[in-house]
């Protein structure tokens, strides 16, 4: 039995193969083996592996994340560095030094390149993470990230805080939620004016994940369990909560065309 998490090859590929990392599982019918995790190619016309993709340095990875380019020609494995690959035979033909500071002064960079369905194809909007070598203490602030031109725009908010980030559709504006039992918050970032324009307390609840509707107008918080609680987008006001069947294991937002 082989199980893994699969991501599309670019949007013009996505049709036709889908890339992979699976853990090696061995079933007989008095035990199981889990081996060594691997890359693959999986062909969805076929329904069937086509490639195995070494590791880099042939050292293997627990987990892996990868995106690709809009035109789905590379692949960028990410790991203290990112790699860089062609999407024909998977070979590395760049690479971007991620664990070296962006500037002179400055921390490593933390970045976790979050999806959005609203951000441009091949950048990436959200928080960052680093130390300050001076001050030796943890900042936070909003970056958005170019990865085929290898380029980051950002500005510090000020100190780091368990805080997420989600874009809203304008690009505009961002939504966090502030995690910490007791003290749960809405924050609003204004990304224009590069700058945390709201704080507002709210009854939150423990592992909430948050989406922004397709129009701006509402906040939907989600996670564990089978509600989805609504909440206006403009004045952080609960509107009311959805129930579902059974509990969600994840919530995935499309458009409605």
């Amino acid at each position: 039995m082989e199980i893994g998490s699969i991501g599309a090859i670019g949007e013009q590929a996505a049709a036709s193969h889908r890339l992979g990392l699976k853990p090696r599982r061995g079933q007989s019918a008095s035990q199981r083996q889990i081996g060594k995790s691997i890359l693959v190619r999986y062909d969805l016309a076929k329904h069937a592996v086509t490639d195995t993709i070494p590791w880099p340095k042939n050292e293997e990875r627990e987990f892996a994340g990868f995106q690709f380019s809009p035109d789905g020609k590379y692949m960028y494995l990410f790991g203290d560095d990112i790699l860089v690959y062609e999407t024909e035979k998977f070979t590395v033909v760049d690479r971007w030094l991620l664990s070296q500071p962006l500037q002179g002064g400055l921390g490593r960079f933390g970045f976790g390149f979050p999806e959005s369905l609203y951000e441009e194809p091949g950048y990436y909007t959200g928080l960052f993470r680093m130390t300050d070598p001076v001050q030796n203490r943890r900042i936070m602030g909003v970056a958005r990230v170019n990865l085929q031109a290898k380029s980051v725009d950002f500005y510090a908010l000020g100190p780091d805080e368990p805080v997420g980030f989600t874009l809203a559709p304008d690009r505009k504006k961002g939504y966090g939620l502030k995690q910490r039992v007791g003290a749960y918050e809405f924050w609003t970032f204004d990304l224009e004016g590069h700058r945390v324009a709201g704080r507002t307390p709210f009854k939150g609840r423990p592992r909430m994940q948050l989406l922004t509707s397709t129009n701006g107008k509402l906040l939907y918080i989600s996670g564990a369990g089978s509600t989805i609680d609504i909440y206006d987008a403009a004045s952080l006001s609960f509107i009311r909560t959805v129930t579902l069947d059974s509990d969600m294991i994840d919530v995935l937002l499309v458009p409605a065309n």
